[in-house]
Formats: structure tokens, C-alpha cells, sequence
């Protein structure tokens, strides 16, 4: 089991640590950060579901995910962009959640380069005859058509909230923070 020392931890240590199990999030499938639960706001109130890693870039605060143009959870973003992310590592015991604003991109520069950058096997994702959440008659009903570029959103969230917890057996350490101007503001709060 990983150990964290906690006996001189600062909290632009814990800063740093965070930006970078994220990057390392999105390269690797075996990295716990890799697939997140998103939460966003439907009609009926918070819907949550994992997703992929796939960006992130602490210069600019953002992380990003893709998902299908026909999922609801395209058009609650639409309609209200505030996201919730939740990330734990069980081998380390630690929390992350991160908190911002979202802008989707459909067919402009950011979803073409996040497209061409995109795996073969994620972009067979998107060539479903279906929309996420349409009834079909079997399990394996749904057919898959060449082109899945038309129904590819990248979603670009900028952070302005973090919330770092550590599980640990002498007593749990948690810490928050918030984007002031034009840095994090950071402090330790009770767990």
C-alpha cells in the first residue's frame, strides 16, 4: 500500500500532487483518476455517471471528457454548465472532487482535434444507430454506421473548486480550494 506523509504537508504540495494524478489520469486506463463520476443537473435533479479522462491541463485549470451529442447528459450541460467530478483512489484512500463550468464543443476546432486524437476504438463509440438511453428490443439490437464525428462532443470544464480528502487511520486531512482572481486559494478545513 502507498503511504502519504503527512508530517510536513504543505498545501501547495497537495496542489501540485492533484494537477498531477490528474494529467496522469488521462494517460493511463490503470490510473484510478482515469474514470471519474461526473454529476450534472437533469429535470428530475443530479444525475451521476462515470466517464473517461480524457484532458487535462493545470495551466488552464480544465479537464475534459467526451461523450455521445445524444446523451441527455449533452443536453443538461447545455441548458445548465455547472459539473461536479468525483475521483477516488483506493489504494491511497484520497478524494478528490472538483468543481466547475463547462462548455461543450460539437463540431468546431476543439471537438475536430479531440476527434483526430481520439483512438479508433473510442470513436466505434459513437458510430451507434442509437442514442444512449433509447429502448431497443435485444442487448445487441444496436447497429453501427462509418461515421460517428456527427454525434462526438468534447467537454471542456474549467475548475474552480477543489476538495482533497485522505482517508487515513490517525485521523482523516482534507483541504479546499478556490480560484481567487487569477490563483487557488487554499486552506485546510475540517474533514
Amino acid at each position: 500500500m502507498t503511504t502519504i506523509n503527512t508530517s510536513n504537508k504543505q498545501l501547495d504540495d497537495v496542489l501540485k500532487e492533484v494537477w498531477k494524478d490528474l494529467v496522469d489520469g488521462v494517460s493511463s486506463a490503470r490510473n484510478p483518476f482515469h474514470t471519474p463520476a461526473v454529476s450534472s443537473l437533469g429535470t428530475e435533479g443530479p444525475e451521476v455517471r462515470t466517464v473517461v479522462l480524457r484532458g487535462a491541463d493545470p495551466g488552464e485549470r480544465e479537464l475534459f471528457f467526451h461523450t455521445d451529442a445524444r446523451s441527455p447528459k449533452y443536453a443538461q450541460l447545455q441548458a445548465d454548465p455547472r459539473l461536479e467530478w468525483m475521483f477516488y483512489d483506493r489504494e491511497r484512500k484520497i478524494q478528490l472532487r472538483a468543481r466547475g463550468h463547462c462548455t461543450v464543443h460539437r463540431e468546431d476546432n476543439i471537438a475536430l482535434q479531440r476527434w483526430q486524437d481520439t483512438s479508433d476504438n473510442s470513436r466505434w463509440c459513437y458510430t451507434s444507430s442509437e442514442g444512449p438511453g433509447t429502448p431497443i428490443e435485444t442487448a445487441d439490437a444496436v447497429q453501427h454506421e462509418d461515421e460517428g464525428y456527427v454525434n462526438f462532443v468534447a467537454v471542456r470544464c474549467r475548475i474552480e473548486r477543489l476538495d482533497w480528502l485522505y482517508l487515513r487511520a490517525g485521523g482523516h486531512l482534507r483541504c479546499q480550494f478556490l480560484w481567487v482572481g487569477d490563483s487557488w486559494d487554499g486552506q485546510w478545513v475540517a474533514p
